[in-house]
């Protein structure tokens, strides 16, 4: 009995490690977008749970998240960064959408507003990674001087700052 419990306990322990190494070859932006998408899934589980919130809403919670996961699924290959794009674009509507409709149709919840503001957190760090991306797309542990202009990094760029500016 105490082989079997050691034997289990060896395999569980190299199984993590080997999960571990797995998800540190995974690329930066499919990392935050698979955060991203927990904590979506976290609110949607809590939107059901609340009562009182209209079935259309709870449908749009269910956009959000069904969104979030084709924008992890987007986010697995960097090199079809387009894509990537067209989907962030579409969450960044939703996301908005479903805040409005959640945070200015009912009256707050401790729950709600919890999980919400690790929703808003994990958009930020996927946001701010995707600035990083689009200036160097190969970017991981290590710096490098600027010393060209980007023209994709500019026009990326600056969409994203007008986007801010008009919240």
């Amino acid at each position: 009995m105490p082989l079997r419990n050691a034997a289990s306990f060896v395999l569980v322990t190299v199984l993590i490690h080997a999960s571990a190494a797995y998800a540190e070859n995974r690329p930066p932006l499919y990392q935050l977008a698979g955060q991203y998408e927990s904590a979506v899934e976290r609110f949607e589980k809590v939107v059901l749970r609340v009562r009182g919130i209209d079935r259309t809403d709870e449908k749009w919670v269910d956009r959000l998240d069904d969104e979030s996961a084709r924008l992890r699924r987007a986010a697995r290959n960097p090199r079809h960064f387009s894509k990537f794009l067209n989907e962030w674009a579409e969450l960044k509507k939703l996301h908005s959408n479903v805040e409005a409709r959640i945070f200015g149709k009912y009256t707050p919840n401790h729950d709600l507003v919890h999980c919400w503001s690790v929703v808003v957190y994990q958009r930020d760090l996927l946001e701010t990674e995707l600035f990083f991306h689009v200036e160097n797309q190969r970017h991981g542990n290590s710096v490098r001087p600027i010393r060209v202009n980007n023209a994709r990094r500019d026009r990326y760029l600056k969409a994203m700052s007008l986007a801010k500016q008009r919240r």
